[in-house]
């Protein structure tokens, strides 16, 4: 096998469309609410809203919806370790050379129950970090020879095995 060769990748995007829908749709209404009443003078109600919380209750659902419409959560397992990468929070993709690695496996995974959610989450209790966007059944637990813990949500748990077995030997 070449020594650049991707075993396992993996993309994962949010497909709840319909929450990128409503976040757009809040946002489009708070902007709505803002010009109908600043600019042809018809509040929607008795009392005027203040329109700099127009503007920005607009402006956060507006970046809410760019977050959630192009996050993009990719993981890659190759001969020379485990990379992943959460944009648009991760700039640029985070690497973990086998040689780093204490423990790695796959296993059964619920990032609502252990987490409560998706995404980019930090337990303080646990010292480990989650990624995940889709409902991920599995992930990658990956203990660091420094003591740091991540796991990595997947949702083809034997394609990742075959690749960690391919890989990884302790």
């Amino acid at each position: 096998m070449l020594e650049n060769e991707h075993v396992f990748e993996e993309t994962q995007t949010f497909k709840r469309s319909v929450l990128v829908l409503m976040l757009f749709a809040s946002a489009l209404f708070f902007f709505y609410v803002y010009v109908s009443q600043e600019f042809f003078n018809q509040p929607i109600s008795e009392s005027p809203t203040n329109p700099d919380g127009l503007i920005a209750g607009g402006l956060l659902l507006l970046v809410l919806f760019i977050v959630f419409r192009f996050s993009r959560y990719t993981i890659i397992l190759n001969s020379q370790g485990v990379h992943f990468k959460f944009s648009p929070f991760h700039l640029t993709r985070r690497r973990y050379p086998y040689e780093e690695i204490k423990t790695i496996y796959v296993r059964a995974f619920s990032p609502d129950k252990e987490f409560g959610g998706r995404g980019l989450r930090y337990s303080f209790k646990r010292k480990t970090w989650m990624y995940t966007i889709s409902a991920a059944a599995y992930c990658i637990e990956i203990e660091k020879k420094d003591g740091g813990k991540t796991l990595l949500g997947i949702e083809d748990s034997e394609q990742a095995e075959k690749a960690l077995s391919a890989y990884y030997t302790q």
